[in-house]
């Protein structure tokens, strides 16, 4: 099937595999990275990594209108080449105030691209291939997942400007070829359908399904956030003879969903969304859960193999979900409300981490993230209800 698709696909996933590589050698270490700024305050970290997600609650609600309104091409093309902006703008700063200030900019930069470019995935696949394309696309992401971290190891000791340097030009080039090769895919739709942004995304009140599966994913996604973001400063040290554990569970990570993303997602293409992304909760927490617990470096790799599981279930699950249930005209907007997840996860993970790490312990963090996700069960199950309620009514 992947013979089929068009060149829109593959500049996309080419593009995020390099960029990728550039994200997850910067990711892992974003927090002791800040730690070192600001003087070892950890609360002051949480506060400046879920500035991003602010600024990307607002770049994805708005890059989801403007992909429909303008198309998304433009869109993803000036995502692009402000995230490329901000990681220079890395380099040079030194003050709490200006971190705070550049990690907003490059959460609203970065976030207008994810729902203009699913969007477009979209426009170009038809409802049976978009399981496997999105989860194709997940593959791209996590090799660079499987690499940028070991890089990042080596890098971060050697030059952290580099590092962000480097990253920046791979953004830039891939801005370039969007701008050169990429072709515009939205529908031909009524212009009035754009007037009132305010009424577009009042929607989200009117569709039970979507609002399910932000208020679920949401909680998924927090808890997700605390172990991403939270894991490398927790478990700095804590192996003997290991640095820092989390840039090889990372990388254990990219390299699983190189692997067997593919073939998961064929293989519950054809299942109830809302039970797959319940199993997904189910493992995500217990993952989450297990990192504050486990303190040798094969129970934490097996642990970390829970959690991706899980991760590799929900992304495109939910992503489809989100594609099958937009009306042609929505899509965009859709992709952006549906980004809410992650990114409403990105700033309540970090915010709630700094101060619950600060006052109670990275135990006490991670045992009450894992519970969280696994009370989003629930909610997803509710949602292959209201599936098939819509279902029996038309």
């Amino acid at each position: 099937m992947t013979k089929r698709y068009d060149l829109n696909f593959w500049i996309r996933f080419w593009g995020q595999l390099l960029t990728g590589i550039g994200n997850f050698m910067i990711m892992p270490f974003m927090a002791i990275y800040l730690s070192s700024k600001v003087g070892g305050n950890v609360a002051m970290v949480g506060i400046i990594m879920s500035l991003g997600p602010v600024g990307a609650l607002i770049g994805s609600l708005l890059g989801g209108y403007l992909a429909d309104r303008f198309g998304r091409k433009p869109v993803m093309f000036f995502s692009l080449m402000g995230t490329a902006t901000s990681l220079v703008l890395f380099i040079f700063v030194q003050s709490t105030l200006w971190f705070s200030v550049i990690n907003f900019i490059q959460g609203f930069c970065n976030s207008l691209f994810r729902p203009a470019a699913d969007a477009m995935v979209s426009d170009i696949m038809t409802e049976k291939e978009r399981q496997e394309a999105y989860g194709l696309l997940r593959v791209g992401v996590n090799v660079g997942a499987a690499i940028g971290p070991l890089i990042g190891v080596w890098a971060f000791s050697f030059s952290r400007n580099m590092v962000f340097l480097a990253t920046s030009i791979v953004f830039f080039g891939f801005s370039i070829a969007v701008l050169i090769w990429i072709r515009e895919t939205k529908p031909t739709g009524d212009v009035k359908t754009y007037v009132n942004i305010g009424r577009r995304y009042f929607y989200i009140l009117e569709d039970k399904i979507l609002l399910l599966s932000i208020l679920a994913g949401t909680m998924v996604q927090t808890a997700y956030a605390v172990a991403a973001d939270f894991s490398p400063l927790y478990l700095m040290g804590r192996i003997p003879g290991v640095y820092n554990p989390t840039a090889y569970m990372f990388a254990l990570n990219g390299a699983m969903v190189v692997f067997l993303q593919l073939p998961i997602s064929r293989g519950i293409k054809d299942k109830k969304p809302g039970y797959i992304m319940a199993v997904a909760a189910l493992l995500t927490g217990l993952g989450t859960a297990g990192i504050g617990f486990f303190g040798t470096m094969l129970m934490l790799l097996l642990d970390y193999a829970v959690f991706t599981v899980g991760e590799m279930l929900m992304a495109p699950t939910h992503t489809t979900l989100l594609a099958n249930i937009a009306p042609e005209d929505k899509r965009g907007l859709y992709m952006g409300i549906g980004s809410l997840t992650w990114i409403s996860g990105g700033f309540f993970g970090p915010l709630l981490a700094g101060f619950i790490m600060n006052s109670l312990g990275g135990q006490a963090l991670f045992a009450m993230m894992g519970v969280l996700s696994v009370m989003s069960m629930g909610l997803f199950r509710m949602i292959d209800r209201e599936i098939e309620r819509k279902e029996m009514s038309c």
